[in-house]
């Protein structure tokens, strides 16, 4: 699926694509098939999409956003304004399929996008490519379980600033004295 620059971009302005969404009470409830259908009868159709998983949390800051997204650069399409400074609007651009994953949990800014497939690679071999995309999000789903992003960073001892300094050794080399 190739896009002008200029059609790309006033379809994510005036949000002329098809979005999908469905609100899971928890993990075990998210079904993939749903959103899969729902991106394949799109891109079927040549049609921008957005779909999304959102799993709920008593708390509004702890939900989770599971996202598929067409776009042509790796934005969520939200981001307008980025989107508008960095494509040239004379270009035709691939259009691409893109995983988007949002928590608190995932990483410092909350967001997570890769790469999933150009449109083309996903019509020709979508099975392949659902099954990365459910590898994706699986494991975006175990990190958030395990604690988040944090927890990937390896914990640095701290060193106890009372602590006296190593002994110095107490042999001294002589210094060698210069021939005259």
């Amino acid at each position: 699926m190739q896009m002008d620059g200029q059609e790309f971009l006033t379809a994510v302005k005036e949000e002329a694509f098809e979005k999908w969404s469905v609100t899971a009470a928890d993990e075990a409830a998210v079904n993939l098939d749903d959103l899969f259908n729902f991106f394949d009868q799109q891109l079927r159709a040549d049609k921008l999409a957005q779909g999304e998983i959102i799993i709920d949390a008593p708390e509004p800051e702890d939900t989770i956003s599971l996202r598929l997204e067409t776009a042509a650069i790796n934005l969520p399409l939200r981001y307008f304004n980025a989107m508008n400074k960095l494509i040239d609007e004379t270009v035709d651009n691939e259009i691409n399929v893109y995983m988007i994953v949002e928590s608190k949990l995932v990483s410092q800014s909350g967001l997570f996008i890769d790469f999933a497939a150009s449109v083309a690679a996903y019509l020709d071999d979508a099975d392949s490519v659902k099954a990365k995309i459910a590898t994706f999000f699986n494991e975006k789903l175990e990190l958030i379980n395990a604690g988040g992003w944090e927890t990937l960073i390896p914990v640095v001892e701290e060193i106890d600033a009372t602590d006296d300094e190593p002994e110095a050794s107490q042999e001294t080399a002589e210094t060698p004295k210069r021939a005259k």
